[in-house]
């Protein structure tokens, strides 16, 4: 048992003809982990976050905090605190009547309530900002409000719903980075939504990839990164290249692509076709080999684009297309469309997704 746990939740939405929206939900969460529910909209991730909540209610299935049987508790008997996509601060009041808006429906003392609200704005570096309106503030200053009124009332879990879309890039990397500082410093448990991937995999403990109501995978940023055990997570999270490749000889493991053989390095009795998806990150690839460059594969570069830090090539082996990202360096020379180029990559860096 964790802190959090969801035992076979079930999700429908109607009654005559009940739409899934999640299925069969099993998560433990562990105090003062950062878990994160990342996929594609409508995989269910937000409806699943509602539910720990309690704004949603549960068709089957179990929801406990810290032991205790929560499933059809209200949102206030929950001690959860939330943080919405759209901050919902109260336009009528200032920073510091927002975040002492759950203390007073708590009847909390004047004197309590005051300090609560200090320490709020000295963790979220706001004290000078106490009397601003909402809408005196920036985007990323209102979501820092609306962080601090989650946790001013002492929560035992806080969730967060996609808390940084509505911000541009910069603003985003500043607060992901500011939100999973917070969370260490007070080790809470939080649960985390996102579509983003770069966010889950920064931010997290732990990653739990949805789909279509499912769980696909769940496990260690690195994990669902390195490891990918499902076409849709393979795809999904970072970039990949996928390549439908021919079986020369299932025994020792040796594939062909474009007329040219290379060595996964295990045998492939398991499978029953002859055509087999391997995957591989782009960024494996070489296009200078190194030691530990067992394969190598000769296509024809079809473009080259500039992306600052890394330059990726796209080279085009048979009927497959394939990313070769290099690091920008002012000393290697580059090719141009339409080269002859190999690149080299090692048999440990193939994903083998599908038969």
């Amino acid at each position: 048992m964790g802190f959090v746990d969801l035992i076979n939740v079930k999700k429908y939405y109607g009654r005559e003809n009940p739409i899934p929206a999640v299925i069969d939900f099993n998560l433990s969460v562990e105090k003062g982990e950062f878990v994160t529910l990342l996929g594609p909209s409508g995989c269910g991730k937000t409806t699943t976050l509602r539910m720990i909540a309690g704004f949603e209610t549960v068709t089957m299935g179990k929801i406990l905090i810290d032991g205790v049987d929560v499933t059809y508790l209200p949102p206030n008997k929950r001690n959860v605190g939330m943080v919405f996509q759209s901050y919902a601060l109260f336009p009528n009041m200032n920073v510091f009547e927002n975040i002492a808006f759950g203390l007073r429906v708590k009847k909390k003392s004047e004197t309590e309530i005051k300090k609560r609200v200090e320490e709020m704005l000295n963790l979220i570096h706001m004290q000078e900002f106490a009397m601003r309106y909402p809408h005196q503030l920036s985007g990323g200053q209102q979501q820092r409000v609306a962080l601090a009124r989650a946790l001013a009332v002492y929560p035992e879990v806080l969730l967060l719903d996609e808390p940084l879309s509505a911000l541009d890039a910069k603003i985003r990397v500043e607060l992901r980075s500011e939100i999973r500082a917070i969370q260490q410093k007070l080790n809470i448990t939080t649960i985390y939504v996102t579509h983003d991937q770069e966010e889950a995999l920064t931010m997290s403990d732990r990653v739990v990839v949805m789909n279509k109501g499912m769980i696909e995978q769940v496990g260690t940023p690195q994990e669902i990164y390195n490891n990918p055990k499902t076409h849709f997570v393979a795809s999904f999270v970072g970039t990949l290249n996928f390549i439908n490749t021919k079986v020369v000889d299932k025994n020792k493991g040796i594939l062909e692509v474009a007329g040219q053989k290379f060595d996964i390095g295990r045998p492939l009795s398991e499978f029953a076709h002859e055509i087999i998806t391997v995957a591989i990150r782009p960024e494996r690839f070489k296009i200078i080999p190194d030691e530990n460059s067992t394969n190598s594969l000769e296509g024809t570069v079809s473009k080259v684009t500039f992306m600052g830090a890394i330059v990726r090539i796209k080279v085009k082996l048979g009927d497959s297309v394939v990313s070769c990202d290099t690091f920008n360096n002012p000393s290697l020379e580059l090719p141009e469309i339409g080269d002859k180029i190999k690149i080299y990559f090692s048999k440990e860096d193939l994903l083998i997704l599908s038969a």
